[in-house]
């Protein structure tokens, strides 16, 4: 296709229009069937990848040398469903896969967010869950974490800030549980940050504890959930028990895992494991001992 800039068009029509003429003033527009770019009211510019190709964009230093696009945007297809790859000479960068993954650096995200390389932040907190109890030294319900079964785990910062009284309490904790027909094995870790004084050290804390769900435990499933509490009343104010304020981050689900532990992920665990394992595996062993 003959690409012609504006003034060499105009050079071409000045002396009256040729063939030759027509066709370069039509090869250097874009046309909308062939090229697949246009605008529209309701959907804004409108690009299609041309033929078989799943590029949609490309960025060039200069469009004369088009050997190696500095970055592009790409369809990337997987089964049914089409991703958008955003990749700089041929590597990917960013990734948005179809469903809502995000990948940083890699083309299967495995959770909303995936990043591959190390990444910074200047603070960050929890959204699973957030609120607040009364401070009255009695055991609270945290109402997300509620009806809890098999293996999970939480961080949980929490905090009282009591500036007229001077009292503060802030902890971080970190809690487990792992809940089977066997039994279930909960944990508790925290660290404690109160004042400094001797009684503000025993009683300005925050506690944590797991307790059985009894309103939503069967015969069949026990169900669990956390509770918090001040180690001591805080006072009042405005006829209400002065507050602990929490947020919650989710460390572990088991539903998570098994949503991303495919079955294709599982066949190739399985054969790699029997390729490993010697061909007496399994088998009894049996060892004898010196007489004496």
């Amino acid at each position: 296709m003959a690409r012609q800039t504006r003034a060499t068009l105009k050079a071409l029509f000045k002396d009256g229009a040729t063939d030759r003429a027509y066709i370069d003033l039509i090869d250097s527009a874009i046309n909308i069937s062939d090229d697949g770019l246009y605008s529209e009211k309701d959907h804004g510019l409108i690009l299609t990848p041309k033929g078989a190709s799943k590029r949609l964009i490309s960025f060039f230093d200069n469009i004369s040398d088009q050997s190696s696009p500095l970055w592009s945007i790409n369809f990337k297809e997987a089964g049914n469903t089409k991703s958008i790859n955003i990749t700089e000479r041929n590597e990917s960068r960013f990734y948005l896969q179809a469903g809502g993954n995000v990948g940083i650096g890699t083309e299967k995200p495995s959770y909303k967010l995936d990043v591959n390389g190390l990444a910074a932040m200047r603070g960050r907190v929890g959204n699973y869950a957030k609120g607040y109890v009364p401070a009255d030294g009695q055991w609270h319900p945290i109402p997300a974490l509620t009806n809890l079964t098999g293996c999970m785990a939480f961080e949980v910062l929490a905090h009282i800030n009591d500036f007229r009284d001077r009292r503060f309490g802030l902890t971080y904790a970190t809690l487990m549980m792992s809940n089977g027909v066997r039994g279930a094995k909960n944990s508790v870790r925290s660290v404690d940050a109160g004042s400094n004084w001797l009684w503000g050290k025993l009683w300005n804390k925050i506690s944590f504890k797991w307790v059985l769900d009894s309103a939503n435990s069967t015969g069949e499933q026990e169900r669990y959930m956390i509770m918090v509490r001040s180690r001591s009343h805080f006072g009042m104010k405005d006829g209400k028990p002065k507050p602990i304020f929490f947020r919650v981050a989710k460390l572990w689900d088991s539903e998570y895992e098994m949503d991303n532990y495919n079955e294709q992920e599982r066949t190739i665990e399985d054969n790699a494991t029997r390729q490993e394992q010697p061909a007496d595996a399994g088998r009894p062993v049996i060892k004898f001992g010196k007489r004496n």
